[in-house]
């Protein structure tokens, strides 16, 4: 063997020995590409599906601690019965340590393994924050609230008049924590409302309006989620997701705070007018006054 040859040699086994131990620490720590190179040496014959899916869908180290088959049936399109319950028995043989036994998932890992349920939920917390919470409890327990509603009457109370409280409470453990400026958004959807409260003529109609509104939302999510998600390509799903992120955000707190702005002018013109009204009321009677 040559010089170069047995430097060549050397390199590589060091190249290998590095990735080895790069794969041998705790796995939540493995990247995307870390999990797919993982995945090619599985002795499975759908390995192609898997590493396709596993890069389509960002899975993370931490991600694929929580893959279940389920996942592996529906998102990564695995067929075979045997060869889900192969993977599945290589990914739990990776979890020899705590961290990898209970591992806390942030927004975007749990959106990876439950697409469609963020997709459906995340648009009903501004919509139909109602609706939401009925919903939050179907989720896996890693992306529920830490404290669901309960039966008593304090719980149904907070459901049916401050159902935005009750997921701002929530924020950091809903679907991982909510992400952008969601939370935000609820509280200042709660506290316009508190404006309308006071400022409307008739909280009659303000309810029944509401109503409207959430069943509205909660219907038009749903048909989303069932029939649209699943012929509308996925790229565009995840646009209409970073929309109610981003975007529909910024635009509910625009318009309740000119919504509140205007409230506030309105309050002070009728304190203006009432003034108004008096004084021209009182000089009227000292008239009176004067010619008798």
């Amino acid at each position: 063997m040559t010089m170069k040859s047995f430097l060549l040699f050397t390199a590589t086994l060091a190249a290998l020995a590095v990735h080895a131990v790069d794969l041998s620490k705790d796995s939540t720590t493995w990247s995307v590409d870390d999990v797919v190179e993982w995945a090619a040496n599985l002795e499975v014959s759908s390995s192609k599906n898997l590493t396709t899916a596993l890069r389509k869908y960002g899975v993370t180290g931490s991600i694929l601690m929580m893959v279940d088959m389920q996942d592996l049936e529906e998102d990564f399109e695995i067929k075979s019965s045997i060869e889900r319950k192969k993977i599945l028995a290589a990914i739990m043989s990776l979890k020899d340590t705590e961290a990898e036994k209970h591992v806390i998932l942030g927004f975007w890992e749990v959106t990876a393994l439950n697409r469609q349920e963020v997709h459906y939920l995340l648009p009903l917390l501004y919509g139909s924050p109602r609706w939401a919470l009925w919903q939050l409890g179907s989720l896996p327990e890693y992306a529920r609230p830490e404290q669901l509603l309960g039966s008593d009457w304090v719980s149904w109370f907070q459901w049916i008049f401050i159902p935005e409280y009750v997921i701002f409470a929530n924020r950091n453990s809903i679907m991982g924590g909510l992400p952008g400026t969601v939370p935000i958004t609820l509280l200042v959807a709660l506290i316009s409302k508190i404006v309308k409260l006071y400022t409307t003529s008739s909280w009659y109609t303000l309810a029944v309006n509401e109503i409207k509104e959430n069943m509205l939302a909660g219907v038009l999510a749903w048909l989303y989620s069932r029939t649209l998600w699943h012929v509308v390509p996925w790229f565009l799903c995840d646009l209409f997701l970073y929309f109610f992120i981003w975007v529909g955000p910024a635009i509910i707190i625009i318009s309740t705070v000119i919504f509140m702005f205007g409230a506030a002018a309105g309050a002070v013109a009728g304190v203006a007018a009432v003034a108004n009204n008096a004084n021209i009321t009182n000089d009227t009677n000292r008239r009176h006054l004067h010619w008798d």
